[in-house]
């Protein structure tokens, strides 16, 4: 994967269209009973945050000089070179364990369970989003 401020630029644009997109999801009965929305909200998710994960490697190795040997790494690496706290690298890496759940089980998660990590997902991705813009400064 190549690096380049363009790049992060359309990743970062493309993860903030995602959480636009999942902010906008139905409510929670129509969430349980359409399957068609959880399958388009686990999608979604996973596209939002592996589009985030993508901006955090891009950042490793700009910032931190470092390519992280894969996703569930990007965020110790930003932690060990201070670019952020202890509390956010554990959180981050909690949502990265929820996109391996998402890739690894073909029958998708849950809906009660999905609609759960969902409520309380999308903060924490607008808040990585918000994070790398930090991080970031005034490059993007």
């Amino acid at each position: 994967m190549e690096s380049g401020e363009g790049d992060i630029r359309g990743d970062l644009l493309r993860a903030k269209q995602y959480i636009e997109k999942l902010r906008r999801l139905s409510g929670r009965g129509e969430f349980l009973e359409r399957m068609e929305v959880k399958y388009f909200a686990e999608r979604l998710i996973q596209q939002a945050i592996e589009s985030l994960l993508d901006v955090g490697v891009k950042i490793t190795e700009e910032k931190c000089s470092k390519r992280p040997k894969g996703y569930g790494d990007v965020f110790s690496v930003l932690e060990e070179k201070g670019l952020i706290p202890k509390e956010k690298a554990e959180k981050y890496a909690a949502i990265v364990n929820f996109r391996d759940q998402l890739v690894s089980q073909p029958t998708g998660v849950e809906r009660e369970r999905l609609y759960r990590v969902f409520r309380m997902g999308v903060g924490a991705l607008e808040e990585m989003y918000e994070t790398y813009l930090e991080i970031l400064g005034s490059e993007t």
